[in-house]
């Protein structure tokens, strides 16, 4: 089974999007604060980490640069979803290689289905 972490503060919508994964196949694990994230990266890299830019301590770009240019999670998709949707931040997602960027609020099967082709283009 593959393991998503979902990086994001908003518990309810943390909740939502686990429980979209699991339905369909996925196991996921909801962290509300970046720094504890990527320290659970270092020790066990997910298949996938979805992110929200607005967290406390660490924003989620910094988060998805530590990750892309981090030797050993580089290759780790991931997928921002945010409230932000100006094109500034989406081509800084883009810049720092993040593989989709969902602006809130978004459809939760979309969401999933992002997932399933992303983990499918990274076999």
């Amino acid at each position: 089974m593959k393991t998503t972490y979902i990086i994001e503060d908003d518990a309810a919508l943390a909740a939502g999007i686990k429980a979209a994964l699991e339905r369909g196949g996925f196991t996921a694990e909801i962290f509300s604060d970046g720094n504890l994230a990527l320290e659970k990266i270092a020790r066990k890299k997910p298949d996938i980490v979805i992110l929200d830019v607005l967290l406390p301590h660490a924003n989620g770009f910094k988060i998805a640069r530590l990750i892309r240019f981090s030797e050993n999670t580089k290759d780790i998709p991931i997928m921002i979803t945010s409230v932000r949707k100006e094109k500034s931040d989406m081509s800084l997602a883009a810049s720092l290689g993040v593989d989709a960027y969902f602006g809130k609020p978004f459809v939760m099967d979309e969401l999933v289905q992002a997932v399933k082709v992303l983990l499918d283009r990274n076999k």
